[in-house]
């Protein structure tokens, strides 16, 4: 059982997952809905966000049943070990496939905006070195700094809001007009722009308090970023029109860029510089995660954080390779959004094994 000291409170859920939800991809996020659904995106973006309450429902089914358990501890206690085990290696392979993303992603966004000259593998090292020394920390240490860079978001919807004033409705109409199917099928692209909220199910065990506190949290924390993130994509929505957003991958950064200020002329890099901090946050959380993954492997502090750097390396290998074609990307978050689709499964099918456990346990008894 982890210390005290390691543990945070039931309401620190909600800075924990906003901070893991809110990264890279909200940048991207309107584009992403514009391809799927057009117009009408930002209504499959409000269906993908009931398909995840939807889950959070049965998250909070699975831990009502081990209230002080990880999901790789779950696993563990259903199946034995050798199956938990592997199940381990799984999740942080899932964990590593989404570092390498977010990376690739990150180099790909700083290169076409702010640094073109400075070389990808530089960025990335400052940016693999300082989560590694921050992850390696307590979750009591990664919460202070989540803490600090939070009022940032300010700022984001601040420069949202104002463009507010040549926002043109009639970009929006017809509501409706692409199909029930398409936007539909447009929620499902938008779920991973909202993945972060699975970090529930592995930093249940530093959490104290109890799991209907913990999973209000989850909720309310998954709304905020509802909210925000359709906010964000009807803004972009309003000042863009159809024809042009589908020319624009990064549309919150071209939409910033557009204003000028007497004493700031390129807004958008001094937005960049900022929010690329902020983000930096969901990167350090996947990290956190895969290194207490790998404390189960390795007992000893020292043996772990060596296994963690090797981790590290192993994602900027693998993200050098993703970002040096544009097409490699999409085609690598693509099947990631399968994997994704297959980790938010297993906590409902676990419930599930575990009622049918507890259901032959009865009938064992009364025999």
């Amino acid at each position: 059982m982890e210390s005290l000291k390691q543990k945070v409170k039931a309401s620190h859920v909600f800075l924990l997952i906003i901070h893991t939800q809110i990264g890279v991809g909200v940048l991207s996020l309107p584009y992403t809905l514009s391809q799927a659904s057009g117009a009408d995106g930002w209504m499959s973006l409000i269906l993908a966000g009931v398909w995840i309450q939807v889950l959070l429902g049965t998250f909070f089914l699975l831990y009502r049943r081990f209230p002080n358990k990880n999901l790789d501890q779950i696993v563990q206690t259903l199946l034995g070990n050798w199956v938990g085990n592997v199940a381990k290696v799984l999740f942080l392979l899932f964990f590593f496939l989404i570092d390498v993303l977010f990376i690739a992603i990150l180099v790909r966004m700083l290169d076409r905006w702010i640094l073109p000259e400075t070389p990808s593998v530089v960025i990335s090292l400052i940016v693999l070195v300082l989560s590694f020394y921050l992850a390696r920390e307590s979750l009591q240490v990664i919460l202070r700094f989540l803490i600090a860079v939070t009022p940032v978001l300010v700022l984001l919807v601040t420069i949202a809001t104002y463009s507010l004033k040549d926002a043109n409705i009639y970009h929006l109409l017809p509501i409706g007009h692409q199909g029930i199917g398409t936007i539909f099928k447009g929620s499902l692209d938008a779920i991973l722009p909202l993945m972060g909220f699975e970090v529930i199910l592995f930093l249940n065990a530093y959490i104290t308090g109890t799991v209907k506190a913990k999973f209000k949290m989850a909720v309310w924390a998954n709304v905020f970023t509802l909210m925000l993130y359709l906010y964000l994509t009807l803004v972009c929505f309003l000042y863009f029109s159809p024809e042009e957003i589908a020319f624009l991958p990064e549309p919150m950064i071209y939409l910033i860029k557009s204003y000028t200020f007497q004493i700031i002329e390129r807004t958008d890099l001094v937005f960049l510089s900022v929010w690329v901090v902020y983000i930096f946050t969901s990167f350090v959380m996947f990290t956190f995660i895969c290194g207490d993954i790998l404390k189960s492997f390795f007992k000893k502090k020292k043996r772990a954080d060596r296994a963690l750097a090797v981790f590290l390396l192993a994602v900027l290998c693998l993200a050098a390779y993703v970002w040096q074609i544009e097409e490699r990307i999409d085609e690598y978050s693509m099947y990631l959004t399968y994997s994704g689709y297959v980790l938010l499964l297993i906590p409902g099918l676990l419930y599930i094994l575990s009622l049918c456990m507890r259901k032959r346990d009865d009938i064992e008894k009364t025999h």
